[in-house]
């Protein structure tokens, strides 16, 4: 039997550590992601539908909540304060797990989302257009 140098031994054991700490720095990075992904789809089912009056005071936003078997989604209408009548329904629908924001701007409805970008609703004569 051939007896195993010292340099040799050494090496091994350097090399062994290294595969150790590759395999504990793996499993933990992918829990790590593991952990992100569930927080983040946990936030889809907080989001909370809400209501903004413009700077005006003339029009309320009025953010809604949807589900389907495809996912949670967010939407949006606006109505006029003093008839408290809907001028405006929003056909889209945006992906709550990438909504940062739906916001006024001025009378203009700002949809802010990482999926699609920045998308905004102008008004003119009496309507929003996207």
């Amino acid at each position: 039997m051939k007896k195993v140098n010292t340099g040799t031994k050494v090496i091994i054991s350097v090399i062994s550590i290294f595969i150790l700490f590759g395999v504990i720095f793996t499993v933990s990075y992918f829990r790590t992601l593991f952990s992100a992904q569930q927080e983040i789809v946990g936030t889809t089912y907080e989001y909370k539908p809400c209501s903004i009056a413009s700077d005006d005071g003339e029009y309320i936003l009025h953010t809604k909540k949807i589900e389907d078997k495809t996912g949670a989604y967010a939407t949006f209408s606006i109505e006029r304060a003093d008839e408290q009548k809907v001028v405006f329904e929003c056909s889209e629908k945006y992906r709550i797990i990438d909504l940062k924001s739906i916001e006024w701007n001025s009378h203009d409805v700002i949809v802010k989302s990482s999926d699609v970008g920045t998308v905004t609703y102008c008004f003119a004569d009496d309507n929003w257009t996207k």
